[in-house]
């Protein structure tokens, strides 16, 4: 896209070169068209020299693990003056996005200009692109209000339950000094999906709590189900003899397996949860069977025999249950994660973090640098203006910019050096 960008800037500065002389005497179309041309230009060109500056600008890296110096949080809620009242547009209150430590970040980022005192607190509106920023210091204490569902929340469902408030994830970030434009930003709508096997000799793959527990059998279940429905389906086709003797055996085990499964399911979920008693549940499920149907077609597509494929019912390599487990036990983790991670046990807290840590390295916030994608507002050192913030699309603080973009405050110098953040902009880019 930007290659194609940069042939079609060349031919229009090409030609603006030859005709801009002649523009001011064509028709009124035409000066019109060649304005904005010129303005498209400019533009491109400011946001190429920004790209390319060296100058300095900060990271904001999501913390996973205990460690790097907090320099203030993405998500969750926000600490502010109590004689500050919750910032609002047209009387809708805002989302907050993001506080940051002004005394954790370099002092010659922003052209040196803005203060280095207090906190910036960023909000934005929960159906626009509207925002405001405060500068707050002195004594702040933990708010919130009440605020509509944002749009911009990741996986966002009118129709479904109500969401918890605050709507996005809170992570501590530490500031680290970099120099021009910020390392590439990935999303990923799910968690980081490892080439593993369901393992259940690993703690970390055994259920937990009562919901992962419950995933557990849910996804057995339907396995169950699925071949069931599959024998049946086979059996109403019409069959030949032999074939229809071995649907019928891969049926019955089926059935008898089903019982076997709801009898285990039925003692073990009728019980407060305990580990040694998801331990006997484990044992007991993974000595069943579930023979699978090995189909052979003939001419019109009709079925001219029926061979078993020796499958167990928990079956790493060959079970379609022991995969969408692994996912759905991946996404509560995360949950639990955010929600209070010092609740999870070791092998859990350890198998979660690993895949956060993944995200939190290409889920990169910014300040003062060439923000990823374009914006139509000039910014960076060949313009009047400086990026306070960008907040990228997270999958770990649960909020989506665009298609997947990034969120952009930007100021305008002259305001910065004074300090009056209600001057700033708001843009997406793409």
């Amino acid at each position: 896209m930007r290659t194609v960008l940069n042939k079609l800037v060349g031919k229009i500065r090409e030609r603006r070169g030859k005709r801009r002389s002649d523009a001011p005497n064509g028709p009124g179309g035409t000066e019109m068209l060649q304005a904005i041309l010129d303005t498209n230009v400019d533009a491109l060109a400011v946001h190429d020299a920004a790209r390319t500056d060296t100058g300095p600008s900060v990271i904001l890296k999501p913390i996973v693990r205990p460690g790097p110096t907090e320099a203030g949080w993405f998500g969750g809620k926000p600490m502010l003056p109590t004689d500050v009242a919750w910032p609002e547009i047209d009387g809708v209150p805002l989302n907050f996005l993001a506080q940051i430590d002004l005394t954790k970040v370099p002092t010659n980022i922003w052209s040196g200009l803005g203060p280095r005192n207090g906190h910036l607190v960023f909000f934005n509106h929960p159906r626009g692109c509207g925002g405001k920023v405060l500068h707050v210091s002195g004594n702040l204490s933990l708010r919130s209000a009440d605020v509509p569902i944002p749009h911009h929340r990741l996986n966002h469902d009118d129709s479904g339950p109500t969401p918890r408030f605050p709507y996005f994830n809170r992570f501590a970030v530490s500031a680290i000094e970099n120099e021009g434009q910020l390392p590439a930003q990935t999303l990923s709508t799910r968690l980081r999906r490892d080439k593993e096997l369901l393992d259940f000799g690993k703690p970390e793959h055994r259920p937990f709590d009562t919901a992962s527990l419950g995933f557990l059998i849910e996804r057995i279940s339907a396995d169950i189900d699925m071949r069931l429905a599959q024998c049946d389906h086979q059996i109403k086709g019409g069959l030949q003899e032999k074939a229809m003797t071995t649907v019928l055996s891969i049926q019955d085990e089926a059935i008898k397996t089903r019982k076997a499964f709801d009898a285990a399911a039925h003692a073990v979920q009728t019980q407060s949860f305990d580990l040694d008693r998801v331990s006997c549940f484990i044992e007991d499920i993974s000595a069943l069977s579930l023979t699978g149907l090995n189909v052979t077609h003939g001419a019109g597509g009709k079925v001219v025999d029926i061979e078993p494929a020796a499958v167990m019912l928990v079956d790493p390599e060959k079970s379609d249950c022991a995969n969408m487990y692994l996912f759905m036990l991946d996404e509560h983790l995360f949950q639990c994660f955010v929600e209070d991670r010092d609740a999870l046990a070791p092998p859990q807290r350890d198998r979660i973090e690993r895949k956060c840590v993944d995200m939190a390295d290409t889920e990169l916030g910014g300040m003062s640098h060439a923000p990823h994608g374009f914006i139509y507002t000039p910014h960076g050192r060949g313009s009047p203006n400086e990026v306070l913030l960008e907040l990228p699309s997270s999958r770990l603080n649960g909020w989506v910019w665009g298609d997947a973009y990034t969120l952009v405050f930007l100021i305008n110098r002259r305001a910065l050096k004074r300090g009056k953040f209600d001057k700033m902009e708001l843009d997406i880019t793409n």
